[in-house]
């Protein structure tokens, strides 16, 4: 199997990472389980080669760091399949790697498994007619949407909720 077939193969079970390891067979990790694909192991050479080919599929990226250094990490794109990112590293004198597959989509918020109390959080929205609401709630020189500022509304939320109910309100969309 060829590496564009192994990626493609890999999206298709929705697989969320492939593990080469030389003398192993390739392996997906769905749904939280590492499953081998088929018995034939990888040989160091043949190894070598579908890594090569990986590089390749990056364009603007060459072995040296690997070769060098002994591991590289970057990501490549295959328009029409998927977004990956990969960590390729010498192990035991051969090239091996794992490759993380990075969905083009977004995944439905029923499909994180999250409880309903952290996505009630999410369709909360800011009243901008409560006063000093932006004065209070952002350092210095930072955006109201800055993560100082939004860990600083989460966590008034969270101390004030049952104080001023009026502060919150749900956001229709």
């Amino acid at each position: 199997m060829n590496v564009m077939e192994l990626l493609t193969s890999a999206v298709e079970q929705n697989a969320a990472d492939i593990f080469l390891i030389p003398g192993m067979p390739f392996s997906y990790k769905i749904g939280g389980r590492i499953i081998c694909q088929g018995d034939n192991r990888i040989m160091p050479d043949e190894m070598d080669k579908m890594i090569t080919e990986i590089y390749g599929l990056a364009k603007n990226r060459g072995m040296d760091k690997v070769q060098s250094h002994g591991d590289d990490d970057f990501s490549f794109a295959i328009p029409g399949v998927s977004r990956f990112r990969a960590s390729v590293f010498r192990q035991r004198g051969s090239l091996a790697g794992i490759i993380r597959v990075v969905r083009f989509e977004l995944p439905d918020a029923g499909q994180l498994h999250l409880p309903d109390s952290i996505i009630g959080v999410s369709r909360l929205s800011w009243r901008r007619n409560w006063p000093g609401n932006r004065r209070t709630c952002r350092g210095p020189g930072k955006p109201a949407g800055h993560p100082a500022g939004i860990r600083c509304r989460f966590s008034r939320y969270t101390k004030d909720m049952n104080s001023r109910p009026g502060r919150w309100e749900r956001s229709s969309t």
